[in-house]
Order: C-alpha cells, then structure tokens, then sequence
C-alpha cells in the first residue's frame, strides 16, 4: 500500500 493510502486509512480507523 502507498504511504497516503496508508495514512488515509489510520485516520478513518482512528476516526471510526
């Protein structure tokens, strides 16, 4: 995965 998908994903986890 790209580093801003990855980060994109983090912050709705951490979000969520």
């Amino acid at each position: 995965l790209a580093p801003h998908i990855q980060q994109l994903s983090m912050e709705s986890n951490g979000k969520g």
